[in-house]
């Protein structure tokens, strides 16, 4: 993947500032845009906003800001809209496109609390209509920004920001449908769509995608403090007006997030192939298998062996709240599943477990069998052919037995399981 150019289209107060961070870690010194030569790139976006695609491309000007960002491997940063991309992508056809969808309401609130905090100090490279409209956020005047006309510098970044810039407008806006098809067929360009409230998830993907060794961290960066946000009775007064007004948005958003459960499920369904590595076995009606913690442990969120029962290996899920398995068996027909737990970290945390098979919530039923806590799962798969099976639990919170008896170990954990039970009923 380096030896291509990858762009991150950077939508503001979608997350971006800690996902460009996360991309720069994998790129060596002077493969990524330095910050001064950021805005006079960002000048020549909105010169060229009203060209014609044809007059863009043959622009010599449009041309050698091209071949200056081809210098970068990996180009971040700016706030462009998807024209830079098209013409980028007419030089240099070897390009990846990632970018980040967030709430579109929660955006312009994201949008309006980092505004509010702008030091006075740093308003002098600010284009004069942005220092108007950053002054009456300051001011406390919302309506005043929330209630510009439709081509208007305010309306730019509080109306379908989003879908305006990946339709490629930067200045005048066309009509809702027009915007909304050029939106979602710009949208289908960008290689690896992410959300903003997993962004965790996001950075695995483009790590296993492009070759990246994962250093994602989640530190949050640019991120409003608390005590500097909008007041929720404000917030609350403002959230329909701001749905109306970014009804575009929602949809394009609603599309993201689907694209974004696509990448999800490519990426699990390549993992479960390289991880395992092993032939899917199909149970026959009535056939059982078993798989231990003791083995090659094919998942991922579980921390070292430790003794089971019966002199079996049990594993405790952790540090975080979701543990995944991929037993290598053929989802076909009616299966039971039996999880067969030694311990759990916490009774609430236990409580609170759920189990997703394949993406699809699977509830489960409790009892003691054998001196293990059981939890057991029944499904029949809608798949005909022979899929595997991703096994996930999921917690509302983990900790350490530290924390829970007070013994000096501080791992964060959920439950400790030995073993998988798989029966075929039919």
């Amino acid at each position: 993947m380096h030896d291509h150019h990858l762009f991150f289209l950077h939508l503001m107060k979608t997350g971006g500032t800690s996902l460009y961070r996360f991309l720069e870690n994998n790129y060596a010194v002077g493969e990524y845009i330095a910050d001064d030569k950021i805005i006079p790139a960002r000048s020549a976006e909105f010169y060229f906003a009203n060209f014609s695609c044809e007059a863009r491309r043959r622009h010599s000007e449009r041309i050698r800001m091209c071949a200056e960002l081809a210098q970068y491997k990996l180009i971040a940063k700016f706030h462009f809209s998807h024209l830079v991309i098209d013409d980028f992508r007419q030089l240099y056809p070897f390009l990846k496109v990632i970018s980040v969808f967030r709430d579109p309401v929660e955006r312009v609130f994201s949008q309006i609390e980092h505004w509010r905090r702008i030091p006075d100090v740093h308003m002098k490279t600010v284009a004069p209509e942005l220092v108007s409209m950053i002054n009456d956020v300051k001011r406390g005047d919302l309506d005043a920004v929330l209630h510009g006309e439709r081509d208007s510098h305010h309306a730019s970044f509080m109306e379908n920001y989003q879908a305006k810039r990946l339709a490629g407008y930067v200045s005048s806006v066309p009509a809702d449908d027009i915007l909304l098809e050029t939106a979602l067929k710009n949208l289908e360009n960008i290689d690896l769509v992410g959300v903003t409230d997993r962004l965790d998830m996001f950075a695995e993907i483009i790590s296993f995608n492009l070759g990246f060794y994962n250093t994602y961290s989640d530190e949050k960066l640019n991120v409003t403090p608390q005590s500097a946000r909008l007041d929720p009775v404000e917030r609350e007064r403002l959230k329909d007006i701001l749905s109306e007004k970014n009804r575009i948005d929602a949809i394009v958003f609603e599309e993201a997030k689907k694209r974004f459960d696509r990448h999800v499920q490519d990426y699990h369904d390549a993992l479960f192939q390289l991880r395992g590595g092993q032939k899917l076995r199909t149970l026959v009606p009535g056939e059982e298998a078993t798989f231990g913690m003791e083995s090659a442990l094919v998942g991922e969120g579980w921390l070292e062996r430790e003794a089971g029962l019966g002199g079996g290996c049990a594993r405790w899920g952790g540090p975080g709240p979701s543990s995944v398995l991929y037993p290598a068996i053929a989802l076909q027909g009616e299966i039971c599943l039996d999880f067969n737990i030694v311990s759990v970290i916490d009774d609430e945390i236990y409580a609170s477990m759920q189990i997703f098979i394949n993406g699809s919530y699977a509830p489960h039923q409790n009892s003691i069998r054998d001196g293990f806590l059981v939890a057991s799962v029944k499904m029949r798969s809608a798949e005909q052919g022979f899929s595997g099976a991703r096994v996930e639990f999921r917690f509302a919170g983990v900790k350490s037995a530290f924390e829970v008896q007070g013994v000096a170990d501080h791992r964060r954990k959920t439950i400790a399981l030995q073993n998988v039970q798989m029966r075929r009923v039919s």
